[in-house]
């Protein structure tokens, strides 16, 4: 009875690992391919994330984009409250969590000021430069850790100083 629980949990992380790294390639695929987050969306909902907070933040994300896809602008304000709504309940879950709020970062720098979106920028900056520095998990994965540290400098305002940082940082990745 051990050897099938043991084997049964050893599958679900198995597969919560593949299906993060699948998230994590669709992320950062949003700008090349806008089908990304309509598959992200598509790969989250047929797997269960639902015990998984950094999970959850992904579909969130992939909702969120995908509300610029929308005609009207009631819809598109619907998509994007339902991401939003999904990637804070996700840090509400894990606060600590670096990759939370990466994606978190990652909405509220693409969304229009109008939405009133942007109180958390400096501070999740910040928490994720600080991370990458330590080499912590999440980004203690070479692979991820370079296309964070290449979003950081394409995507996000920083300041001088956090661009020196980023840009070593990026160096001996």
């Amino acid at each position: 009875m051990k050897i099938i629980i043991f084997t049964s949990l050893l599958m679900f992380f198995s597969n919560t690992l593949t299906v993060l790294d699948d998230s994590r390639l669709l992320f950062f695929q949003f700008d090349a391919d806008k089908t990304a987050p309509d598959q992200l969306q598509k790969l989250l909902k047929t797997n269960h994330f639902e015990l998984e907070p950094v999970l959850s933040a992904y579909l969130g994300v992939a909702i969120a984009a995908k509300a610029n896809m929308e005609s009207s602008p009631v819809l598109k304000l619907n998509k994007f409250n339902e991401g939003k709504a999904l990637v804070e309940q996700a840090l509400e879950d894990d606060p600590t969590n670096a990759e939370i709020r990466l994606l978190r970062l990652s909405i509220q720098t693409e969304a229009p000021s109008f939405l009133s979106y942007n109180s958390n920028i400096e501070g999740d900056k910040r928490f994720i430069i600080q991370i990458l520095k330590t080499k912590k998990a999440p980004f203690n994965d070479n692979v991820f850790r370079r296309k964070v540290l290449i979003f950081l400098q394409k995507k996000v305002v920083l300041s001088p100083q956090e661009k020196y940082i980023v840009a070593n940082l990026l160096r001996s990745a």
